[in-house]
């Protein structure tokens, strides 16, 4: 609150209110940045959603679902507090598209399957009741806001760079996702043109698996081995940029995350 527009000389010296006077004491204080919390905001969202389901036949179910959407919205980090409409952009939750699939397929081996309904005991304990269920996912990138090295405009907001080219690269990669030289620093006392959220991280694929193997104990106790694979293919799936104009790592990722990572549990049901 109380913020100081972009100009020369000193921010305090700027503010729209510059002193108060302390009730019942005749006190005149210097004001500076004031702190307020305000909760406002909107978004909308708009999206085409589909599914696609099949229940157990055979030992198979499947589940698929797409989101083609888009979110708009007003977010925080403002540039100007007297141009809020140049805030509203993506939201940080804006994917326009999202795919999950998954499925359960139990092996047609053991008692009561296609094969092996005959087996022994021990060849039904060793090799009936496997099943088998993955898992995967695909979305797009986040939204990601651009900043500037120190304060240009010498005032309260958080400053964004001026666009002067195009950032988009027909092959980005981890050293250099966007265009660098497409964005240069807002002038002194003034505020950068780029929109809110103008660019997108990468996007993510990933796998997971689960192997499941059931063991009747007793009649009314049964036990669940499970084998869990998470990102089973070791995909890599990069951060986010670094997006502050003047950084050193301007444009370039340094993050990923999180490798393949394999568990193993046992469940108890009674």
């Amino acid at each position: 609150a109380n913020p100081a527009p972009a100009g020369p000389g000193n921010i305090n010296a700027r503010r729209l209110y510059r002193t108060a006077v302390v009730p019942t004491t005749g006190d005149t204080i210097t004001l500076a940045n004031v702190t307020r919390i305000q909760k406002d905001g909107w978004s909308q969202y708009h999206a085409l959603q589909s599914k696609i389901e099949k229940r157990y036949s055979r030992g198979i179910s499947l589940l698929a679902s797409y989101t083609f959407s888009r979110t708009r919205g007003l977010e925080g980090g403002y540039q100007d507090f007297d141009n809020i409409a140049a805030e509203v952009g993506p939201t940080s939750n804006d994917r326009p598209h999202y795919f999950v699939a998954s499925g359960v397929y139990e092996l047609p081996f053991g008692r009561g399957k296609a094969f092996g309904d005959q087996w022994s005991t021990a060849r039904q304990a060793l090799l009936g009741g496997w099943s088998v269920s993955p898992i995967v996912s695909a979305a797009s990138g986040a939204p990601l806001d651009l900043t500037v090295n120190g304060n240009p405009s010498n005032s309260n907001g958080t400053d964004r760079p001026n666009v002067v080219g195009d950032w988009r690269l027909d092959t980005p990669t981890p050293d250099r996702w966007f265009n660098t030289e497409a964005f240069v620093a807002n002038a002194p006392f003034t505020f950068g043109n780029a929109p809110k959220n103008l660019l997108r991280g990468p996007g993510t694929v990933n796998l997971d698996l689960v192997i499941r193997k059931g063991f009747q104990l007793t009649e009314r106790v049964r036990a669940d081995v499970r084998f869990e694979s998470f990102n089973l293919t070791n995909a890599i799936n990069f951060g986010n940029p670094n997006t502050q104009l003047g950084n050193a790592n301007f444009g370039r990722i340094s993050s990923s995350g999180q490798a393949r990572n394999n568990q193993i549990a046992v469940k108890l049901l009674f």
